[in-house]
């Protein structure tokens, strides 16, 4: 019988399957140490890299911490709505005003008579029926009455009936704010748009002895001259038909400058022409003056802004009614003007 080959695998195969598992063992170790070492280096790379960031703004400020003092400030020390009896009733939110004593000023029941706090005496009750809670210009007796908010200011510029005007126009102007048929005067409302002066057509060009020798005022006429036409025209007289007519003159002595001459006296005249309401001076030789003015308005209730126009002491209709421009300020800025149906003036100003 012949002898088998030995096989070394064959013989030993349970070790070599065990040799083959510890081999592959210690290699993931191996693998495995090695990433750990991998995993260790980058997150010191990325600690050393985090420490070296810096702020964008590294002049950044500091949170404040005011709102925090205050805070605590009114939790420390809290406003006292009642003393004694009325400290029971916290719950019920009475109407409270504050104290009309400057050093004191705590809330204090609306009815107090006295200051519960400073011991200061309130104003009486005629005072408080005109008492404006919200500071809108309407007292509360008068919101309440037309069911108006005595605690919003905003409803001033409201308009309960919707006729155009606000409530505190209604209430200014002893309207009802709940009635669109009726509202505040037109009138109240006319402001002056624009005031624009008037040159007088006509000038002073000198004076003529006529009709007589002799020298009394009577036989002097002036030299006007106006729009295509010249005048003379004595003490007495009217200008052409301007209504204006000549009721004294003057004589004046100026210093007449003349280039590369001596100065030179010379005797001018000063005329003065009159209407019912007005005097305009022509003095010879310096031109034509501006005599009057024209005054523009316009109500800010009407949509389309239409313009009235008067020079003064004339007249223009205005919502049915005629008024008269009485006068004029040296700015511009106010005009006085009639109502000629009851001749009650007032004043309109821009």
């Amino acid at each position: 019988m012949k002898n088998k080959k030995p096989n070394f695998i064959k013989d030993h195969y349970d070790k070599v399957i065990l040799g083959v598992v510890l081999t592959a063992l210690i290699a993931s170790l191996v693998v495995l140490i090695d990433k750990n070492k991998n995993f260790e280096n980058n997150e010191k790379a990325f600690e050393r890299n985090l420490s070296n960031k810096r702020p964008s703004n590294p002049i950044a400020q500091e949170a404040s911490d005011e709102f925090y003092l205050e805070a605590k400030d009114a939790s420390e020390n809290p406003i006292i709505l009642a003393t004694g009896g009325d400290a029971f009733n916290m719950l019920i939110a009475p109407s409270r005003v504050y104290c009309v004593k400057q050093e004191c000023k705590k809330p204090i029941k609306f009815e107090a008579k006295v200051c519960p706090f400073c011991n200061e005496p309130q104003p009486d009750d005629d005072a408080a029926e005109d008492w404006d809670s919200d500071g809108d210009g309407m007292p509360d007796t008068y919101e309440r009455e037309h069911a108006f908010n005595p605690a919003d200011s905003l409803d001033k510029d409201f308009d309960a009936d919707s006729d155009g005007f606000t409530n505190y126009e209604e209430f200014v102007a002893k309207t009802n704010p709940r009635d669109a048929s009726v509202h505040p005067p037109l009138i109240d409302f006319l402001v002056v748009q624009d005031v624009k002066s008037i040159q007088f057509p006509y000038e002073l060009k000198g004076r003529s002895k006529l009709g007589s020798k002799d020298n009394s005022k009577d036989n002097f006429k002036f030299q006007i001259n106006g729009p295509g036409k010249t005048s003379w025209v004595a003490v007495g007289d009217e200008l052409e038909k301007t209504g204006y007519k000549l009721t004294k003159y003057e004589q004046k002595e100026v210093v007449v400058k003349r280039k590369g001459l001596p100065d030179k006296k010379d005797n001018i005249y000063v005329i003065t022409l009159s209407n019912q309401h007005k005097e305009i001076q022509l003095q010879q030789g310096a031109g034509k003056v501006f005599s009057e003015r024209e005054v523009f308005f316009v109500c800010t209730k009407d949509p389309e802004q239409k313009v009235y126009q008067a020079k003064e002491f004339e007249s223009f209709s205005f919502d049915n009614v005629e008024y008269q421009v009485k006068s004029v300020d040296k700015n511009g800025n106010s005009v006085v003007i009639l109502d000629k149906s009851n001749q009650q003036s007032r004043t309109v100003s821009r």
